[in-house]
């Protein structure tokens, strides 16, 4: 799990950690989506999700995974802890 910033997420619960699962995609994809999971401290499941990348961003992933979180935290408009 990825820490994050505490965000609230309304009568659900703080938001403090989210995992990010890239989905399976063909080799000769242009984009691909992500599955995601949104957590509080104690790792209790508040909310999940998809979010599917552009063709650029998926240009943009080269060898280093961190990339696809980064992408799925800023559309959230979550930060990094």
């Amino acid at each position: 799990m990825i820490q994050l910033k505490p965000s609230k997420a309304g009568i659900l619960g703080t938001i403090t950690q989210i995992d990010v699962l890239v989905l399976p995609f063909q080799t000769t994809a242009v984009s691909c989506s992500t599955y995601y999971k949104l957590c509080d401290v104690d790792g209790k499941q508040l909310a999940e999700g998809n979010i599917a990348l552009t063709e650029e961003q998926f240009l943009g992933w080269g060898t280093d995974n961190s990339y696809v979180s980064d992408i799925v935290i800023a559309e959230l408009g979550l930060q990094k802890a």
